[in-house]
C-alpha cells in the first residue's frame, strides 16, 4: 500500500465519547467509523470505495449486543450537495449546513492527519464545541 492508502484517526471529545473513523481505501471495502459512549456505541459501514457513484452505508446504533437498530442509506454525491448548498448559502443568503466550529474541527483533523507525530508518539485532538 502506497501513502495515503490507510487512514486512522481517533477523537477525544470534551463530553467524554471516543470516536475511531478507520480508511484503508487500498481494500475498497473497509471504511469504518465507530463513535463509542458510556451508555451506546456506533458504527457506520460503507459498502463501496467513496470514488464509486452506488452502494449503501448502514448505521448501527448499539444500546447493548441485544438492543440495536440500523438504518441503510442509499449513495448519494454528498460532496455536489455540499458545494451546492454552500453557493446557495452566498448567493441566496440560505443557511450553511456546516457549522463555523465543525469546520474549524475538520481542519484540526486534518492538519493532524498531514502533520503525524514522530514515530513511536500519538497526536491527540480534543473535540470542543464552541
Amino acid at each position: 500500500m502506497g501513502d495515503g492508502d490507510v487512514v486512522v484517526v481517533q477523537l477525544l471529545f470534551e463530553a467524554g465519547m471516543t470516536a475511531n473513523i478507520q480508511a484503508i481505501l487500498h481494500t475498497p471495502h473497509f471504511l469504518r467509523t465507530h463513535i463509542f459512549g458510556s451508555k451506546m456505541w456506533a458504527e457506520v459501514r460503507n459498502s463501496t470505495h467513496p470514488d464509486e457513484t452506488s452502494g449503501v452505508a448502514d448505521l448501527q446504533v448499539y444500546h447493548s449486543l441485544e438492543d440495536t437498530n440500523t438504518t441503510r442509506y442509499d449513495w448519494s454525491d454528498s460532496v455536489s450537495a455540499n458545494l451546492e448548498n454552500w453557493a446557495s448559502a452566498i448567493t441566496n443568503g440560505t443557511e450553511y449546513l456546516n457549522k463555523n466550529f465543525e469546520m474549524m474541527h475538520n481542519i484540526e483533523v486534518l492538519n493532524a492527519l498531514s502533520n503525524p507525530p514522530k514515530k513511536g508518539g500519538c497526536g491527540v485532538i480534543i473535540v470542543k464545541r464552541n
